[in-house]
């Protein structure tokens, strides 16, 4: 993404570059989210697990 921000600096007239850019910046937000939900919704199954955990094995430990 640097590098093509990089050209569209360089070069502000191509629209080519400006195209790659925004379809680059997109794809980014696009997996940032993907990667924030995959994480919250790992976070809400280990919250599960350590409770399932805690309310069995826990007690006897």
């Amino acid at each position: 993404m640097t590098a093509i921000g990089r050209l569209v600096s360089q070069h502000p007239r191509r629209l080519d570059y400006r195209a790659s850019l925004r379809s680059v910046a997109t794809a980014h937000g696009a997996a940032v989210q993907r990667v924030r939900l995959a994480y919250d919704r790992w976070q809400q199954a280990q919250l599960r697990s350590d409770s399932h955990w805690t309310d069995t094995a826990g007690r006897a430990a």
